[in-house]
């Protein structure tokens, strides 16, 4: 362990730490408002009986996830093919990982703390019968980030820290390291902790080559220190470097100590056949790092033209003893650089980002994270908090009291209720009084208050469901709803940049440690379906110099269609619209309903996979007919034609007259 990197990474860790208190707590508070459980900093404890601030995030929330679209920065014919192949691997892991839990948890966090940030991680533990290992993705709470003090974007950080509560034991299962002296951060952990939890702490920096390099550490005790995280690697001994055999413990030198080497390439121990015919040669000739070929010397034999023959042939010459005696001859050879082949050398693919992504509520300047739905609204909760607590109060204080003189004194504890006064103006003294506390003014600034805050935040009646007086025409509902949509637009580009940093993240660890070809369903451009391999080898290139690269040069975009909900219906209706106007084609051809309904499959209509087989099905029918029909009129006419050639000269085709004008026969011909 190198104490003094340990130390250096505690220091910055805790200094990040401090600096970035104040934004955290905040987050907390963030949530205990969502929650309806934070309480003034000044003043007594309030009740949040209408908790509008959890309504509004709730009618924010969009359940939608942005589907990938990818095309290739050159665009040719394989390129556009490899561009389909990662959005198809795309699609498919978005169903597999299944996003659609993490997105309900991420709407949620985003709006409430600002922001949100997802782990990609490729987890061996995944296996299946053809493949090991798999992409994986978690979130991590956005008061468990710490960024570099003074940056706010997370490309150009330097480093960062994230920091997790685990079991000792699950560490030294992990680690293969007692970490049993250590215990949690109480600094950074609010919740009740037990003596067999520690608080980890993961460091993702940027190291001289630019790669991506980890530093965990657990209290005083190192878990990991690697400059090249995302790089192959295998244990070597620590002695003579040989590789670590599969379960052996102690090496053929003897030693027992193993490092951990990072693989820059792999070495090809047969050729690979590419989807596009290419042919990847186990072997190839050496080069330099500028592409020219490395000569050996070799000997070859010497030949000459045979001037009776005029074939080559080799010179031999004689061999004599030590007497000069000749005792036999032997072929001539001379020394020459000659071309010489190796093993060919795949690098492997490393991931060059950090496998964070952050997605921002809306944007902000100077802040890592966007501004927070709570945040902006945080006063108008606190004000009709009070206001609530205030008129339950008052509602609490109606009713009747009872006004005497304050020398008539009495009870009924005696069960009898009986009065005794001195006379009878002390009785007329007693007075029943109302106390009617008007809160209808509490009441009306508590709605007020409501509606700035809603106001605020761009949401309408509309959006949320409810019953919109103001919208008097279908038209008129749909400008409210394109308003509301307009007013969200920061927080969708927002998610679309999130999800597009989180799919390219995911190409890039489908390229590094995908080693089978896996296939995946896809539905192409006319909605047919097909099968895609993806196979990593696919995106080799050769430069000049022969040096074998991965081409990951493509562009991640969102699929317009379909980001909020209000938009995928307003495609759909649109959509109907083209249908109903002939833009398909005609309506009543089964080719266009069929058309129609594998776009509308597209968009996750219900019943549209079904639709699509039905109509597929009367599609192929009557594809079938026409061609039997055509089949059909091909053979009557043939046969026409066979009896019209084997009828004999001068005789009249069938169903003709004798004697007729040879022109009214010809009219007849023609007319069959």
């Amino acid at each position: 362990m190198d104490k003094e990197k340990l130390s250096f990474w505690q220091d910055q860790y805790r200094r990040s730490v401090d600096l970035y208190e104040e934004i955290r707590k905040k987050m907390q508070d963030n949530q205990l408002q969502y929650d309806g459980k934070l309480q003034p900093v000044k003043g007594s404890d309030v009740v949040c009986i209408y908790n509008f601030t959890k309504e509004l995030i709730e009618s924010a929330v969009d359940s939608t996830i942005p589907l990938p679209k990818v095309e290739p920065t050159i665009k040719n014919e394989r390129n556009i093919k490899l561009a389909r192949t990662i959005e198809a691997m795309l699609m498919n892991e978005v169903k597999r990982i299944n996003l659609e839990p993490l997105n309900d948890i991420d709407e949620r966090t985003t709006k409430i703390m600002g922001g949100d940030i997802a782990l990609v991680e490729w987890n061996n533990s995944i296996k299946t019968h053809n493949s090991v290992g798999d992409i994986d993705i978690r979130l991590i709470e956005p008061t468990r980030f710490t960024p570099q003090e003074g940056i706010y974007e997370l490309e150009r950080m330097d480093y960062f820290f994230l920091d997790f509560e685990d079991t000792k034991e699950h560490i030294k299962r992990l680690y293969g390291i007692d970490v049993s002296d250590e215990s949690v951060d109480v600094m950074r952990t609010e919740e009740d902790s037990t003596d067999d939890t520690v608080t980890q702490v993961w460091c993702f920096y940027k190291n001289g080559k630019g790669g991506i390099g980890v530093y965990s550490f657990v209290g005083d005790t190192e878990l990991i220190d690697n400059e090249e995280y995302f790089a192959r690697a295998r244990y070597a001994c620590s002695r003579c470097g040989l590789p670590q055999p599969a379960g052996e413990k102690v090496c053929s030198c003897g030693g027992k100590e193993w490092k951990l080497l990072s693989m820059d390439y792999e070495e090809l121990e047969e050729d690979i056949t590419l989807s596009d015919g290419r042919i990847i040669p186990a072997m190839d000739y050496a080069r330099a790092e500028n592409g020219e070929y490395l000569y050996q010397d070799v000997e070859v034999p010497v030949t000459e033209i045979n001037p009776f023959t005029g074939i080559e042939e080799p010179v031999y010459e004689m061999i004599f003893d030590e007497y000069m005696n000749p005792i036999g001859d032997r072929q001539q050879t001379v020394t020459r650089p000659q071309a010489y082949k190796i093993p060919t050398k795949i690098p492997y693919y490393v991931p060059g980002r950090y496998p964070a992504c952050i997605r921002k509520n809306v944007s902000a300047s100077r802040k890592v994270f966007g501004d927070s739905d709570v945040e902006m609204i945080a006063e108008a909760q606190d004000k009709a908090n009070k206001l609530t607590t205030k008129a339950v109060a008052k509602t609490e204080a109606n009713g009747q009291v009872l006004a005497k003189l304050k020398r008539t004194d009495f009870s009924f504890s005696n069960g009898l209720q009986i009065l005794e006064v001195d006379s009878m103006d002390e009785l007329a003294a007693l007075k029943a009084l109302d106390l009617g506390f008007d809160v209808s003014r509490d009441i009306a600034m508590i709605d007020k208050l409501y509606l700035w805050a809603k106001s605020m935040l761009g949401i309408n009646d509309s959006s949320q469901g409810k019953p919109d007086t103001t919208a008097t025409s279908g038209r008129a509902k749909e400008a409210q709803i394109m308003r509301a949509q307009a007013r969200q637009s920061s927080k969708i580009v927002m998610k679309n940049n999130f999800y597009q940093q989180l799919y390219y993240s995911m190409m890039e660890f489908a390229l590094a440690y995908m080693d089978e070809p896996r296939n995946y369903p896809y539905q192409d451009d006319t909605g047919n379906d097909e099968d895609i391999v993806f196979n990593r080898y696919d995106f080799l290139e050769q430069d000049e110099f022969g040096n074998w690269y991965y081409n990951n040069q493509f562009i991640i975009t969102i699929d317009p269609t379909g980001s909020i909900a209000e938009n995928r219906q307003a495609c759909l209706e649109a959509m109907q619209a083209d249908f109903s106007a002939g833009l398909y084609g005609n309506p009543q051809d089964p080719e266009t309903i069929l058309t129609f309904w594998k776009d509308r499959e597209s968009m996750n209509y219900p019943n549209a996979k079904r639709q699509v087989s039905r109509w597929t099905k009367k599609v192929e029918e009557l594809k079938a007919q026409q061609q039997a029909m055509m089949q059909a009129q091909q053979t009557m006419m043939q046969q026409q034609a066979e009896m019209i050639q084997g009828a004999p000269q001068g005789m009249p085709p069938a169903g003709a007259t004798i004697g007729e004008p040879e022109g009214e026969v010809e009219d007849e011909m023609l007319a069959m």
